[in-house]
This record gives C-alpha cells, sequence and structure tokens, in this order.
C-alpha cells in the first residue's frame, strides 16, 4: 500500500510538472531554464517506472488473481481515453484519475465563461489539424506565432522601410536602424462551437471519438480562420484595386503592381468564379492562362505562383466582377494564438436527445504587417470573354488562309 501511495504522489508531481512546463512555454521562458524542468520531469518518469517495477514484480508473488494483474500492468492512458474520461465524469476534472489528469491541463474560462475546460491532449489536436489540412487554410501561409498574452506588440520590417546592413568597423558602434522597424499589435478573441455527441459513442471504448470532434469543430473552425484572414487583407487595401479585362492587365499587374522582393512567397487567392474566368482565358496568343505547377500534378497556377481557391459563398463577387488577390500572407498578416484548443462539458439541454453537448474554444487574433504584400485586383468575366472569342475567331480565320485548296480531279 505503502508503495502505491509513492507511485500515486509521483505521478501527481509529474502531472504538476507537466503543467509547469508548458506554461513555461507560453510565456516564453528561457530554453535554459525549461530544459532544467524537462530533467526534472524525466528524472520522475524514471523515478515512476521503478516503482511500478516494483509494484508489479510483488504482484507477481502474491495471491493476486491475474486478470487483475493484468489489467492493472496493461493500462495505458492517451489522450483520447482521458477526454472520453472527462466526458463521462461530466466536466468534472476531480473524478479523473491521476493518470488521465497528467494528460489534460485545465484551461481558463474566457470571457462570458464561468467554467473550466481542459486544453485537448496532443494526439487529439494533431487529429483536429489533420482534418482542418483537408480544406483550404489560408493560415497555413501566415506567420503563426504561439503567445500567452491576450493582447500584446510584435514587431515587423516593411519592404518600403528596408535599410541595409550598416557598415560595421572594429571599435566602433552599430548605427542603429531607427525607423525602419514598426510595432504591430493583436488582441486575442475567443471563438467557440457547441459539439453533440452521442452518449453512446462517449461510452463505446472503440468509438472514434477524437475523429467525430475534429471533424466537426475543423470545418468551422476553418471558416472562421479564412474570413477573419479575408477580413484583415480587405482592410489593408482598402479601395485600392486595379480592373482586369483582357490577359494583358494581369501581365502589368504582376510586372508593375506587385512587390517583386514579395512575388517569389506570394499566392493568387480568388473565388470559384475568378477560377473559371481565368481557367477558360486565353491571352491574345491563344494560350491558356493556367498551367500546372509540375507535368502530371493538378494545382493550377497563375504567372507561376499558386492558385488558391475559395467558395464564392466566403469570398463574394462585387457587381459581377470576381476578387483577386496575389498576396504575401506571412508578410502581410500575423497570426498569433493562444493556448491550444479547448474542450470542456457543457449543461446545455440534451438529455430527451441522449447526447452531450461540448464547447469547444480556439483563441486567436490578427495583427497587419507589411501593406505592399497584398495587391487588390478583380476580373471582369465579359472582358475576357469578349477576348477569348476574338482570339477563337481569329484562329479561324488564319486557318481557312493557310489551307491550300484541293485540286480538282481530272
Amino acid at each position: 500500500m505503502k508503495l502505491k501511495n509513492s507511485l500515486k504522489e509521483k505521478r501527481q508531481e509529474l502531472s504538476a510538472k507537466q503543467a509547469e512546463i508548458r506554461t513555461a512555454i507560453a510565456d516564453g521562458k528561457a530554453t535554459e531554464e525549461i530544459r532544467t524542468e524537462l530533467d526534472k520531469a524525466k528524472a520522475l518518469q524514471e523515478e515512476i517506472r521503478t516503482l511500478e517495477e516494483v509494484i508489479e514484480m510483488e504482484e507477481a508473488t502474491s495471491e493476486v488473481p491475474e486478470e487483475i494483474k493484468q489489467e492493472n500492468r496493461n493500462v495505458k492512458v492517451t489522450g483520447e481515453k482521458a477526454i472520453r474520461s472527462y466526458l463521462k465524469a461530466k466536466g468534472n476534472y476531480d473524478k479523473l484519475t491521476d493518470e488521465e489528469r497528467s494528460m489534460l491541463i485545465e484551461g481558463t474560462a474566457g470571457a462570458g465563461q464561468t467554467s473550466f475546460g481542459v486544453i485537448v491532449p496532443v494526439d487529439v489536436s494533431t487529429k483536429i489539424e489533420e482534418h482542418k489540412r483537408t480544406r483550404v487554410s489560408l493560415k497555413d501561409y501566415c506567420d503563426v506565432q504561439r503567445t500567452g498574452t491576450t493582447s500584446g506588440t510584435y514587431v515587423y520590417e516593411s519592404e518600403e522601410k528596408m535599410t541595409g546592413l550598416a557598415d560595421l568597423s572594429e571599435g566602433q558602434d552599430i548605427e542603429e536602424t531607427e525607423g525602419s522597424l514598426e510595432n504591430g499589435t493583436y488582441k486575442i478573441n475567443d471563438k467557440a462551437a457547441l459539439i453533440p455527441i452521442s452518449n453512446n459513442l462517449i461510452n463505446d471504448e472503440q468509438g472514434d471519438l477524437s475523429g467525430y470532434i475534429g471533424r466537426l469543430f475543423s470545418k468551422k473552425a476553418n471558416y472562421t480562420e479564412n474570413k477573419a484572414i479575408l477580413d484583415k487583407i480587405k482592410e489593408m487595401v482598402g479601395v485600392n484595386k486595379t480592373n482586369l479585362v483582357k490577359a494583358k492587365d494581369i501581365r502589368t499587374l504582376f510586372n508593375k503592381k506587385v512587390c517583386s522582393a514579395l512575388l517569389s512567397e506570394s499566392i493568387v487567392l480568388t473565388n470559384q468564379s475568378g477560377f473559371d474566368i481565368l481557367d477558360n482565358g486565353v491571352d491574345e496568343r491563344g494560350k491558356s492562362l493556367l498551367n500546372n505547377s509540375l507535368p502530371g500534378e493538378t494545382e493550377k497556377r497563375l504567372r507561376n505562383r499558386p492558385l488558391v481557391v475559395l467558395d464564392d459563398t466566403l469570398l463574394a463577387n462585387i457587381a459581377g466582377k470576381s476578387p483577386l488577390y496575389v498576396v504575401n500572407l506571412f508578410e502581410a498578416v500575423k497570426f498569433m494564438e493562444r493556448q491550444g484548443v479547448e474542450l470542456a462539458f457543457s449543461s446545455e439541454a440534451g438529455f430527451k436527445k441522449n447526447v452531450s453537448y461540448t464547447r469547444v474554444i480556439e483563441r486567436f487574433g490578427l495583427g497587419k504587417k507589411d501593406d505592399k504584400a497584398v495587391v487588390y485586383a478583380e476580373l471582369d468575366p465579359t472582358g475576357f470573354e469578349a477576348e477569348a472569342l476574338k482570339v477563337s475567331v481569329a484562329g479561324n480565320v488564319n486557318t481557312v488562309n493557310v489551307t491550300p485548296a484541293t485540286p480538282p480531279v481530272i
């Protein structure tokens, strides 16, 4: 009994140490300090393994039935198992075992919330991110950074104010590049979804609970993130736009409007209608406006830049014209995210439907960086259709002129 009590205490100590490490990482503590705490955590893990081996050895010589011994030896708590236990306990963190608590971290009550949730473990959050990647995610192109605060500032340098390296001679101070660096601000907002989960799925040990949560939440999270990023770049371009009515206008846009220093990491962002215009469009020589990235690949490119297509419902047409952005999102948008995905049991009504409701939360905030990283234009479908028709007619006329007449048969 004493050994088991010692094991329980060590597991609690390890759980507390893991929480300290996560907090230190979120707060941006020095790497050396974090490594010291990690070494302490590893030492605790080794002590726990030793105690488990001693207990297992003692139980092997006792009168405890074999099936009970096996159960005690082979219990392995995963993140998904810990989440399942948390939901079974209706969000009561204190009802979890030490092993289950060691997999979870209590979250923080956000704006308008009175209850605390738990930060989703790595194996579950990985599944959520995998589901996100099956959809178009603008976040993947942004400058993403973790933070432990609800608001703050960050530093960036725009192309317009870029300065070179200073000359340095022995014994001289480096010249300050005052004015070239700029400060941006961000504020973290809570974004939540209420997801109904069948009680049968919660109780089914073989059910893919994290996959179910991941599929539902990732759809909403993906839409929310994309919309927030779109709103930010729309804010950056304001009323400035270029009208595109033919292929030559696209060349001029890339040659003169897009910052050459930012072009190599830029994408072309448009909606379904815009993609249709480009996919059916041709230049004055009859050559398709779009090309594949590599032979055999399906990814389309415009002027050798990746084409990212969003639904018309998310990125709508304006007065019959389709929006098109040439944007370097890494240099345009700072995406600050706090903690990980948080899950909390909800007491919302679901008793009659045999479901439990979970509140899934992510926290992020956006800030702008370099305005020159975003160029906005609008595609006029009538202009491109007219150009395609003109090329088609010209091609037919040329064909008639160069085809020799068939000589009469004598």
